[in-house]
């Protein structure tokens, strides 16, 4: 089961036209399920203290079992025994949380999962208060064990933007000034959010992206937005012209880009299809959205593991990636691993050859742009 470029991006413009209309949930619930070879789903509030919970958005469930899920088998649920690691971005299968065979003697399977015809859970955690977390569920046929490597892959993959996209849901839920909430929302995210009409023009742009205009990090060319140092594969004016571009469905693609001295950000350039504006009620004719956030340090050790595996890079030189991927220059980098400033240049070296990288943005392009 793979995941095409095309599906993936269409997976992730669901997700960010769902952030903004929340009845495109179930329908991203239905794609999500027909990419895993699950047959059913749903997105859920659950109280893990009084273990107690509520419907948000659902499908391939009875409508009676669903109410019965809340009166009734809601507290049979083996997830609440791990309640503690149910932390956004957590993806759990239902074999990690109990057996198969215990699992098909329990109550809940007999009295809720098997009439249904339904099997083991995938899960992934979009939101946690104090009592209670919001899953996100999607579940096998009867009979099938768990979701495949490459479902759960495609769920880890998808997870930042499902848990943004839920933020953004939830607290346009509170306003019907659903316009002026949009640009107030898209402030507080914390991520630079640049939509672009199909000419290539910027048709909206929040306080965060016009702070990266200020500082030069990104700017406008007579070609269309483009960082300033933009020496990655793919470069952000690249993923751009081929997100605006109408000859073929253009993947979601993430771009690196470099600061200096200050930690590189990572850009997520995703296609629109026609009919976007309306979800997206800020301008007409948009042609591409483009997400720009600073990693989170796990988000950069992951991709700095990856690079390691795909490019063979030994310990050390992953060590001192990892340091450079967090914004440090060489002598700062080299220090933080402890090692000297002449054996941090021979090993940043060793991983420009590698990687077929000529320069540290370009390896950071490279690294946090998905090993494009």
């Amino acid at each position: 089961m793979k995941v095409s470029d095309a599906d993936f991006a269409e997976l992730l413009e669901l997700t960010c036209e769902a952030a903004f209309d929340s009845t495109v949930w179930s329908m991203l619930l239905r794609r999500l399920a027909a990419a895993t070879g699950c047959v059913a789903g749903g997105l859920t509030i659950e109280n893990f203290v009084d273990r107690s919970g509520r419907p948000l958005a659902y499908f391939g469930f009875d409508a009676h079992h669903v109410e019965k899920t809340f009166d009734y088998y809601l507290p049979m649920n083996p997830l609440f025994g791990i309640a503690e690691r149910m932390r956004p971005g957590f993806v759990v299968t239902n074999s990690e949380v109990i057996a198969p065979a215990d699992f098909r003697k329990s109550e809940f399977y007999d009295g809720w999962a098997r009439p249904q015809g339904l099997g083991a859970p995938l899960t992934l955690v979009l939101q946690r208060s104090a009592t209670s977390y919001t899953p996100l569920t999607l579940v096998r046929p009867d009979g099938h064990g768990d979701v495949p490597d490459a479902g759960r892959a495609l769920l880890e993959r998808l997870a930042p933007h499902l848990m943004r996209a839920l933020r953004t849901t939830v607290q346009l839920g509170v306003s019907d000034h659903r316009d002026a909430l949009l640009s107030a929302l898209a402030d507080q995210l914390g991520a630079a959010v640049i939509l672009l009409n199909e000419a290539g023009k910027v048709a909206y742009s929040n306080a965060p992206a016009d702070r990266l205009f200020a500082e030069g990090v990104l700017r406008l060319t007579p070609n269309g937005l483009a960082a300033r140092r933009d020496t990655g594969r793919p470069a952000l004016q690249e993923a751009v012209q081929l997100a605006l571009a109408k000859t073929a469905p253009a993947p979601a693609v993430d771009v690196g880009i470099a600061r200096g001295t200050e930690r590189p950000l990572c850009a997520t350039v995703v296609p629109l299809r026609p009919g976007s504006s309306a979800a997206l009620p800020i301008a007409e004719n948009l042609g591409c959205m483009v997400i720009i956030r600073v990693p989170a340090a796990t988000d950069r050790q992951q991709a700095a593991e990856r690079a390691a595996r795909v490019y063979r890079l030994t310990p050390a030189e992953t060590r001192l990636l990892v340091a450079v991927l967090d914004g440090k220059g060489l002598q700062a980098a080299a220090r933080s691993v402890g090692i000297g400033y002449a054996t941090a240049q021979t090993h940043l070296h060793h991983v420009f050859a590698k990687t077929q990288t000529a320069s540290q943005s370009e390896l950071v392009g490279l690294v946090l742009g998905g090993l494009a």
